[in-house]
């Protein structure tokens, strides 16, 4: 019997938690670019991200992302400082 496994479902995971002090964000995987919007702006911060609010900001930010801001603050991809990697055998990485 082949291994179980538990797969979360990326829209149950949409927090953003914003570090003012630092000045960086960090998204779960299911959030959107409404959500990362809602939290940060409460911070006064903002950076390029997508023109529908309901674009989910992983997909976005590694396929180049443009958006309103990035002739002054570049792409998405370009203001990504690290992202947690879950490899195909399971092991957590973090790229950056």
């Amino acid at each position: 019997m082949p291994a179980r496994r538990r797969v979360d479902k990326p829209a149950d995971r949409r927090s953003v938690r914003v570090d003012p002090v630092r000045r960086t964000a960090r998204a779960e995987g299911g959030a959107t670019w409404g959500d990362f919007n809602a939290a940060t702006y409460a911070f006064g911060l903002a950076t390029t991200g997508g023109i529908i609010s309901t674009t989910g900001v992983g997909g976005l930010t590694l396929g180049g992302g443009i958006g309103c801001l990035d002739r002054g603050l570049g792409l998405s991809c370009d203001n990504l400082v690290s992202a947690d990697v879950v490899t195909a055998e399971g092991q957590l990485v973090v790229a950056s």
